[in-house]
């Protein structure tokens, strides 16, 4: 386990995944490819051109993560 502090917030990063707490199985990991990156980037310029200050990418314009929102 990794903790990571910032913005008032300290976040743990952990070497398994919800679903692998009791069962372990090395984790999940997502490859992030130079095109990945570069969508990442553009969609952070935008929310900065917008003034959206936030960690998240799926985000409302006020910078609130949409998890479970975005169905409705």
């Amino acid at each position: 386990m990794t903790r990571i502090k910032g913005k008032g917030r300290t976040f743990e990063e952990l070497s398994y995944t919800k679903n692998e707490r009791l069962h372990p199985k090395n984790g999940r990991y997502f490859p992030v490819t130079d095109a990945i990156e570069s969508i990442l980037a553009e969609i952070k310029e935008s929310q900065e051109r917008l003034g959206i200050s936030s960690e998240f990418i799926f985000c409302d314009e006020k910078g609130v993560w949409l998890g479970g929102c975005l169905s409705g």
